[in-house]
């Protein structure tokens, strides 16, 4: 599946969507740094909101952008929580709208702006879809929908379950306001990974040597989840858990359902712990039927594709040592025994049902070992990383040795190295 999926692009309507590997050059020379690219995107007297930028705006207004900000705090209040946690919060700008529940185009009015951005904001969500359709109310006809979302491969939700459509669907039917008990109870698997003396809660598409839980066991984890669930006021957690595929799985059955009228203009791969969707109002027509199942199949492969490709760089489930080719099975192993050994004197019939019999156990042998390939290519790209680095370490070495070898000091040196070389020597017998 990774070899098959591939980036297409539609150069008339500006679309990018980047699936494979093969896409990797592509997407960086049409993207490039996300932020970098939605700012390109957008010019300084276009209206634009941004929601959550909280210490971190993508579109300052320090930078002249025609910007308005959503957070769920103003600046003095927000400024006060960032600084227990180091940032720099001159960075925070004023907030012109205070979000405190309820849609937030009652918070703006409707249909005011070309670009609407929210970064690492939907996963917060709490109603992923009642989200979405908010975005397009705030949008002008034809405007732009910017998510710069956290890939739950490459962070802390490393094992939490990917979102799927069902659960999107439920809680936009019950129309949810606060996060569910699963939500705070999944806290409990939350990881950070091990490098050295550090321990990070998001990472690359590189090699993760070592993970750790972020939390210890806790006997009341069950109470105090039910606690904050409940709780009158809100309290903040992850609630989706996405990759690109399957965000665009959920994108394309909210299509399918006419709950939100918008087409996917860029879907990426993610580059660190997260990736770029863009979407544009309006277009966002159910389609065929044949068009419908041949897009979801394919999405629904990728994105088992998409975890077998993290999971290829997760050390503690692939170690290097523990990898040995798959073992043929036995019912296989027996029937090439039993035909080497009969010299095929067994009739053509005979053989014929033998190996119908056996072919469940062929291909699956075969699925297997191709699963083995595909795993050994990454670790073959490392080793050759590393040959690469010894390679030029070598080198280094050499030029260094040979400057050494020219100077004054080695020459005049070279009595002494020889009264040490005959002392080895005599020590040796």
């Amino acid at each position: 599946m990774g070899g098959e999926t591939t980036q297409t692009r539609d150069h008339a309507g500006g679309s990018s969507i980047f699936f494979s590997r093969d896409s990797d050059a592509e997407q960086d020379r049409l993207i490039g740094d996300f932020r970098d690219f939605i700012r390109s995107s957008v010019s300084s007297l276009e209206p634009v909101l941004e929601i959550g930028p909280s210490y971190r705006p993508v579109l300052p207004k320090s930078r002249g952008f025609n910007v308005e900000t959503v957070d769920h705090a103003d600046q003095e209040t927000l400024q006060r929580i960032y600084m227990a946690h180091g940032v720099d919060v001159a960075l925070i700008e004023t907030v012109d709208h205070v979000w405190t529940g309820g849609p937030i185009s009652a918070l703006t009015g409707e249909g005011r702006f070309n670009l609407v951005l929210a970064s690492h904001v939907v996963e917060h969500t709490t109603n992923l879809a009642g989200f979405l359709v908010d975005c397009m109310a705030l949008l002008s006809q034809g405007g732009g929908l910017a998510l710069i979302v956290p890939d739950k491969r490459y962070c802390f939700d490393f094992f939490q379950p990917t979102t799927d459509i069902a659960k999107v669907m439920s809680d936009y039917r019950r129309n949810r306001s606060r996060h569910t008990f699963e939500a705070f109870y999944r806290w409990g698997t939350n990881i950070e990974v091990l490098s050295g003396d550090r321990a990070d809660i998001a990472w690359g598409q590189g090699w993760v040597k070592d993970f750790a839980f972020a939390a210890s066991f806790d006997r009341n984890r069950c109470s105090t989840a039910e606690a904050s669930s409940a709780a009158p006021d809100y309290v903040d957690s992850h609630e989706y858990y996405l990759t690109p595929s399957a965000l665009a799985l959920i994108l394309l059955e909210l299509r399918q359902y006419e709950i939100l009228d918008a087409t996917v203009e860029t879907l990426t791969r993610a580059r660190g712990c997260e990736f770029l969707v863009m979407l544009r109002k309006g277009g966002g027509m159910p389609l065929s039927e044949e068009a419908y199942q041949a897009i979801r199949r394919r999405l629904q492969l990728q994105r088992i594709w998409e975890q077998m490709e993290a999971w290829s760089m997760f050390g503690p489930l692939v170690k290097d040592e523990e990898i040995v080719a798959p073992a043929m099975p036995a019912d296989m192993a027996a029937l090439h025994v039993r035909s080497r050994s009969s010299g095929y004197r067994a009739s053509k019939e005979r053989t014929a049902v033998d190996w119908v019999e056996h072919l469940p156990s062929l291909e699956a042998h075969i699925a297997k070992l191709e699963a083995y390939i595909g795993d050994l290519e990454p670790r073959s790209a490392r080793l050759e990383a590393q040959i690469e680095i010894l390679q030029q370490e070598n080198a280094q070495l050499q030029r260094v040795t040979s400057l050494m070898r020219g100077s004054a000091s080695w020459r005049l040196t070279k009595p002494l190295r020889s009264v040490s070389a005959q002392l080895k020597r005599l020590k040796m017998r």
